[in-house]
């Protein structure tokens, strides 16, 4: 895993949405943590971005999961 290349490209893909929705997403990424053998980094955003989100753009809504939470963390996958 390549944790800056995966960084940079999530920092542009949120660029892109915040730029068609005309809104921040407060996003922050958490420094990478290792778990039984594992990478994982905590992607953190504003509940309401991510809902302007769900209601803009269709596909996001058609996403595999319950919550707004799973079908973003999918989307985004």
């Amino acid at each position: 895993m390549d944790y800056e290349s995966d960084r940079k490209r999530i920092e542009s893909i949120i660029a892109k949405v915040e730029w068609s929705l005309h809104d921040k997403s407060s996003l922050e990424i958490a420094e990478p943590s290792k778990y039984l053998g594992w990478t994982f980094f905590k992607i953190s955003l504003d509940v309401a971005f991510i809902v302007k989100m769900a209601e803009v753009y269709e596909g996001l809504m058609n996403t595999e999961g319950w919550t707004h939470y799973e079908k973003f963390e999918n989307w985004l996958s």
